[in-house]
């Protein structure tokens, strides 16, 4: 009767594993826009299995800024909004302007109607010469427009470097945070493995024991419920470890290390 209730209590455990993974499967085929009714039989091949990898965290953090579209997108604005600043600036500037004219005339005869090019009223000539300043007025007074617009144009460059900033900061301490997940799952796989040898020994040790008599089948249950736990908690610390190394490459905008 035992046996009998654990099984119908597993029995629920199991119908929702694979549930998960059908739900799953049907999740990958929209992402790849394969198109069924969900008939389909499933073969899973592979296996979890661990990965380490050794990172440079500044090195992590460079390529981050120099990758991330996030970043280039604000160094972006940050140029153009630079470039206007100074053509607002320039505008409120004095403009300069100068010219020179020069007229000259030859001598005339007037008892011939010819020109006269020689003598000593042969040529006269008139040389003009000016330059001429413009500004707006209203530019030498603090709290005209040009200067408004120059004060909201370095309040918003500053307001775009502070959220440049932000970013960056956002993005270095995700790349520390993630570096110690890595860390702390590396720890668990590892710590795992040892917990999975050790399970396997106990129930070895409780099998034989059963066998001969000297444990209940309930005991030798119990270790074998625990060698199940010490799997499955290693396969979940692989598993974390695994997601954090994708989040890595996330926050770094590579797609493999």
């Amino acid at each position: 009767m035992s046996a009998e209730s654990d099984v119908e209590n597993f029995k629920p455990v199991v119908i929702s594993a694979k549930n998960q993974l059908r739900f799953t499967l049907l999740a990958v085929m929209d992402l790849l826009g394969v198109e069924g009714d969900g008939d389909f039989d499933i073969e899973l091949i592979g296996s979890l299995k661990p990965e380490y990898y050794e990172f440079e965290k500044d090195t992590l953090i460079k390529d981050a800024m120099a990758k991330k579209y996030e970043i280039q997108q604000f160094e972006s604005n940050i140029a153009l909004m630079r470039i206007q600043q100074d053509i607002t600036k320039v505008a409120g500037t004095p403009v300069i302007g100068a010219f020179a004219n020069y007229t000259l005339m030859s001598g005339f005869d007037t008892s011939t109607g010819e020109n006269k090019y020689w003598g000593e009223d042969s040529w006269e000539g008139n040389l003009t010469v000016g330059v001429s300043v413009s500004m707006p007025l209203s530019a030498l007074f603090p709290w005209s427009k040009e200067n408004a617009d120059i004060k909201k144009g370095e309040f918003d460059l500053e307001g775009l470097d502070l959220q440049l900033r932000t970013i960056m900061s956002g993005i270095r301490l995700n790349i520390e945070n993630l570096l110690l997940k890595i860390e702390e799952e590396w720890s668990k796989i590892n710590s795992g493995k040892k917990g999975i040898e050790l399970a396997q020994k106990l129930y070895s040790s409780s099998l034989e024991r059963y066998k001969s008599g000297l444990i209940s089948s309930m005991e030798l249950k119990d270790t074998q419920l625990g060698l199940n736990n010490a799997k499955l908690g290693y396969l979940q610390a692989v598993y974390n470890h695994k997601i954090a190394l994708f989040d890595l490459m996330d926050a770094v905008g590579v797609d493999h290390f």
